[in-house]
């Protein structure tokens, strides 16, 4: 199992929130998943001896308030901002891919254009 969040952030900036969006955004958005994915990046973290003993703890500590973490947001409806979230990330990149695409399209027809006026220029001064 990837850890990543868990990897590149340091336990005393461990928080529930940020870990639930970077699961949101890197592996899914779907209530269950986020949290079983939670608990089971924290249980190695909390099992394993040879992690330092204060992201153990911190580990630990954020196992322990999970369950009352997830009541409180599933009352807020957090899980849906989550997965709106992802979607709004998912359409943003298509419209960047989609701009990226008519831009290319704007500059090959403008090089295009370019060269059939630089063809018929030489083509004048030659013929």
């Amino acid at each position: 199992m990837n850890n990543g969040y868990l990897q590149y952030t340091s336990p005393p900036d461990w928080n529930l929130d940020a870990f639930a969006d970077w699961v949101a955004t890197n592996h899914s958005d779907d209530k269950k998943k986020i949290i079983d994915y939670m608990k089971k990046s924290l249980e190695i973290y909390s099992n394993n001896i040879h992690i330092n003993p204060d992201a153990r703890q911190k580990a630990d500590e954020l196992l322990y308030n999970i369950k009352n973490w997830k009541s409180d947001k599933a009352k807020i409806g957090y899980f849906q901002i989550l997965k709106d979230k992802r979607k709004i990330a998912v359409l943003q990149g298509e419209q960047e891919a989609l701009l990226a695409d008519i831009e290319c399209s704007a500059m090959r027809n403008h090089t295009n254009a370019a060269v059939a006026i630089q063809q018929r220029i030489a083509e004048k001064f030659i013929g």
